[in-house]
């Protein structure tokens, strides 16, 4: 089940890590590329949450 670790959650690196971190550096391009994404994924979390709360919502595979 080498697989499995792959699926691990863990948390992002922090401020701390990249200081603490020799080598370690944040780009133009990570943060350009890391906002859109939060606002991407929060809208996409509100679209989950709203769809499980409407009681005809059609994919009986998504509602909890």
């Amino acid at each position: 089940m080498e697989h499995d670790l792959y699926f691990v959650k863990a948390a992002p690196p922090g401020a701390l890590d990249v200081m603490m971190t020799p080598g370690m550096k944040v780009s133009d391009f990570d943060v350009q590329f890391v906002r859109p994404m939060i606002e991407h994924h929060s809208a996409a979390l509100t679209m989950a949450m709203d769809y499980n709360r409407d009681p005809a919502a059609a994919a009986a595979s998504l509602v909890r």
